[in-house]
Protein backbone atom coordinates (compact mmCIF):
# COMPACT_ATOMS: atom_id res chain seq x y z
CA UNK A 1 0.00 0.00 0.00
CA UNK A 2 1.00 3.38 -1.02
CA UNK A 3 1.70 5.86 1.84
CA UNK A 4 0.48 9.49 0.86
CA UNK A 5 3.45 12.26 0.57
CA UNK A 6 3.62 14.51 3.78
CA UNK A 7 5.07 18.32 3.90
CA UNK A 8 8.34 18.11 6.07
CA UNK A 9 8.16 18.13 9.55
CA UNK A 10 9.82 21.98 9.42
CA UNK A 11 9.41 23.73 6.21
CA UNK A 12 12.12 27.05 5.96
CA UNK A 13 8.79 29.19 6.35
CA UNK A 14 7.43 27.46 9.12
CA UNK A 15 7.54 29.34 12.50
CA UNK A 16 9.02 25.78 14.14
CA UNK A 17 11.79 26.50 12.09
CA UNK A 18 12.37 29.76 12.82
CA UNK A 19 12.38 29.07 16.51
CA UNK A 20 14.89 26.57 16.35
CA UNK A 21 17.32 28.81 14.39
CA UNK A 22 16.48 31.56 16.72
CA UNK A 23 18.06 28.68 19.46
CA UNK A 24 21.33 28.60 17.64
CA UNK A 25 24.30 31.50 18.80
CA UNK A 26 25.60 31.59 14.94
CA UNK A 27 23.92 34.03 13.17
CA UNK A 28 21.66 33.05 10.25
CA UNK A 29 20.58 35.49 7.65
CA UNK A 30 18.16 34.21 4.64
CA UNK A 31 17.95 36.46 1.57
CA UNK A 32 16.30 35.97 -2.09
CA UNK A 33 18.35 35.10 -4.83
CA UNK A 34 19.23 38.71 -5.01
CA UNK A 35 20.41 38.71 -2.01
CA UNK A 36 18.49 40.87 -0.13
CA UNK A 37 17.69 39.91 3.16
CA UNK A 38 13.93 38.11 4.08
CA UNK A 39 14.84 36.92 7.93
CA UNK A 40 17.55 37.06 10.58
CA UNK A 41 17.68 34.45 13.62
CA UNK A 42 17.99 36.61 17.05
CA UNK A 43 21.53 35.81 17.39
CA UNK A 44 22.38 38.35 14.21
CA UNK A 45 21.11 41.23 16.10
CA UNK A 46 23.54 40.21 18.73
CA UNK A 47 26.91 39.50 16.17
CA UNK A 48 26.54 43.02 14.62
CA UNK A 49 24.25 45.37 16.72
CA UNK A 50 21.30 45.24 13.40
CA UNK A 51 18.16 43.83 14.52
CA UNK A 52 16.10 41.97 11.49
CA UNK A 53 14.00 44.71 10.63
CA UNK A 54 17.14 47.31 9.92
CA UNK A 55 18.09 44.41 7.49
CA UNK A 56 15.07 43.44 5.77
CA UNK A 57 15.43 43.75 2.17
CA UNK A 58 19.08 44.77 1.71
CA UNK A 59 22.25 43.22 0.80
CA UNK A 60 24.34 42.36 4.52
CA UNK A 61 27.45 43.09 2.70
CA UNK A 62 26.60 47.11 2.38
CA UNK A 63 25.88 46.84 6.30
CA UNK A 64 28.38 44.71 7.40
CA UNK A 65 31.75 45.32 5.18
CA UNK A 66 34.24 48.28 5.91
CA UNK A 67 37.65 49.55 5.15
CA UNK A 68 39.30 46.14 6.56
CA UNK A 69 37.04 43.61 4.71
CA UNK A 70 39.59 42.20 2.42
CA UNK A 71 38.47 42.96 -1.43
CA UNK A 72 39.77 39.62 -2.64
CA UNK A 73 37.25 37.98 0.10
CA UNK A 74 34.20 39.88 -0.89
CA UNK A 75 35.38 38.73 -4.94
CA UNK A 76 35.66 35.19 -3.72
CA UNK A 77 31.77 35.81 -1.90
CA UNK A 78 30.70 37.67 -5.28
CA UNK A 79 31.99 35.16 -7.04
CA UNK A 80 30.55 32.21 -5.57
CA UNK A 81 27.17 33.38 -5.40
CA UNK A 82 27.06 34.24 -9.01
CA UNK A 83 27.79 30.89 -10.35
CA UNK A 84 25.46 29.60 -7.57
CA UNK A 85 28.39 27.64 -5.43
CA UNK A 86 28.81 27.60 -1.90
CA UNK A 87 30.78 29.70 -0.05
CA UNK A 88 33.33 29.51 2.82
CA UNK A 89 34.93 32.32 4.04
CA UNK A 90 36.56 34.01 7.33
CA UNK A 91 36.10 37.44 7.22
CA UNK A 92 36.06 41.04 8.77
CA UNK A 93 32.63 42.12 9.00
CA UNK A 94 31.74 45.62 11.32
CA UNK A 95 29.15 45.84 14.06
CA UNK A 96 26.12 48.82 13.61
CA UNK A 97 28.92 50.69 16.27
CA UNK A 98 31.82 50.40 13.82
CA UNK A 99 33.78 47.67 16.09
CA UNK A 100 35.40 45.40 13.49
CA UNK A 101 35.17 41.54 14.08
CA UNK A 102 36.14 38.17 12.57
CA UNK A 103 33.46 36.01 11.55
CA UNK A 104 33.51 32.35 9.93
CA UNK A 105 30.92 32.92 7.05
CA UNK A 106 29.07 30.02 5.19
CA UNK A 107 26.72 30.72 2.22
CA UNK A 108 24.70 27.62 1.07
CA UNK A 109 22.97 28.16 -2.55
CA UNK A 110 18.88 26.68 -1.89
CA UNK A 111 17.66 25.36 -5.00
CA UNK A 112 13.97 24.99 -6.07
CA UNK A 113 12.53 22.06 -7.82
CA UNK A 114 13.77 23.45 -11.26
CA UNK A 115 17.43 24.02 -10.07
CA UNK A 116 17.59 27.73 -9.81
CA UNK A 117 18.89 29.48 -6.75
CA UNK A 118 15.65 30.49 -4.65
CA UNK A 119 17.35 32.02 -1.71
CA UNK A 120 20.81 31.61 -0.03
CA UNK A 121 21.23 31.04 3.90
CA UNK A 122 24.60 32.16 5.47
CA UNK A 123 25.43 30.93 8.49
CA UNK A 124 27.73 33.36 10.57
CA UNK A 125 29.85 32.12 13.89
CA UNK A 126 32.06 34.93 15.55
CA UNK A 127 35.87 34.31 15.91
CA UNK A 128 36.77 36.89 18.10
CA UNK A 129 35.79 39.07 20.66
CA UNK A 130 37.17 42.50 20.90
CA UNK A 131 38.07 43.33 24.42
CA UNK A 132 36.91 46.89 25.51
CA UNK A 133 40.14 48.94 24.15
CA UNK A 134 42.09 46.66 22.66
CA UNK A 135 43.26 47.37 19.20
CA UNK A 136 41.65 45.11 16.56
CA UNK A 137 45.34 43.69 15.48
CA UNK A 138 45.33 42.11 19.59
CA UNK A 139 41.81 40.66 19.08
CA UNK A 140 42.20 37.33 17.59
CA UNK A 141 43.37 34.83 20.35
CA UNK A 142 46.48 32.48 19.93
CA UNK A 143 46.09 29.93 17.16
CA UNK A 144 47.52 26.45 17.15
CA UNK A 145 49.00 25.14 13.80
CA UNK A 146 49.51 21.78 13.64
CA UNK A 147 53.69 20.74 13.13
CA UNK A 148 53.05 17.83 11.13
CA UNK A 149 50.14 17.86 8.80
CA UNK A 150 49.81 21.92 9.22
CA UNK A 151 46.03 21.82 9.82
CA UNK A 152 44.50 25.15 12.21
CA UNK A 153 42.67 24.78 15.49
CA UNK A 154 39.99 27.74 15.11
CA UNK A 155 38.24 29.28 18.17
CA UNK A 156 35.71 26.78 19.16
CA UNK A 157 38.96 23.42 19.19
CA UNK A 158 38.41 22.15 15.76
CA UNK A 159 41.18 21.56 13.33
CA UNK A 160 40.76 21.81 9.79
CA UNK A 161 42.72 23.03 6.62
CA UNK A 162 43.47 26.69 6.66
CA UNK A 163 41.61 28.61 4.56
CA UNK A 164 42.99 30.99 1.60
CA UNK A 165 41.93 34.11 4.13
CA UNK A 166 43.78 32.24 6.82
CA UNK A 167 47.06 32.19 5.09
CA UNK A 168 46.45 35.98 4.27
CA UNK A 169 45.89 37.27 7.60
CA UNK A 170 48.22 38.33 10.04
CA UNK A 171 47.56 36.55 13.86
CA UNK A 172 49.12 35.28 16.19
CA UNK A 173 50.10 31.05 15.76
CA UNK A 174 51.97 28.86 18.12
CA UNK A 175 53.05 25.31 16.89
CA UNK A 176 51.44 22.36 18.07
CA UNK A 177 50.10 19.29 17.45
CA UNK A 178 46.63 17.96 16.56
CA UNK A 179 45.21 15.01 18.50
CA UNK A 180 45.29 13.19 14.80
CA UNK A 181 48.64 13.29 14.41
CA UNK A 182 49.58 12.68 18.41
CA UNK A 183 47.62 9.80 18.24
CA UNK A 184 49.94 8.71 14.64
CA UNK A 185 52.89 9.76 16.63
CA UNK A 186 52.52 7.95 19.61
CA UNK A 187 51.29 4.71 17.56
CA UNK A 188 55.03 4.95 15.46
CA UNK A 189 53.88 6.47 12.44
Amino acid sequence: MLMPMRAPLLSADSAAFRAVLDTLEDGVIITDAERRVLWTNQAIASICGHEMLEMLGRRPGDLLQGPLTDPETIRTIRDGLAEGRDVDVEIVNYHRDGRPYWIHLRILAVRGIDGGIERFVAIERLLTRRAEGEPFAHDAPLLHRCAWCGRVEDAFGYWHAPSPTFERREHRVSHSMCADCAVRQQAGA
